[in-house]
């Protein structure tokens, strides 16, 4: 058995419509917000072990635990 390695992880979701927030605009004016298609979301997943520098990264279409399982954060 190796030693253990410690990894710095974290993960950020991609979304490809823009998220509608709220905004001013004139009263009477309709603010128009163009969206391509249907909505689909990647997430990416990232971790670096601060030991010898080396990072890792994982780009999952869907962010379930099944996804996760099958990511090799080996070098």
């Amino acid at each position: 058995m190796g030693r253990p390695v410690v990894l710095a992880e974290d993960e950020t979701h991609l979304d490809w419509l823009a998220r509608v927030r709220a905004c001013w605009i004139p009263h009477g004016i309709r603010h128009l917000v163009p969206t391509p298609g249907s909505s689909q979301r990647s997430s990416l997943l990232g971790a670096i072990n601060p030991a010898i520098g080396a990072w890792h990264y994982h780009l999952a279409h869907k962010c379930v635990s099944s996804s996760l399982r099958k990511t090799s954060w080996s070098p």
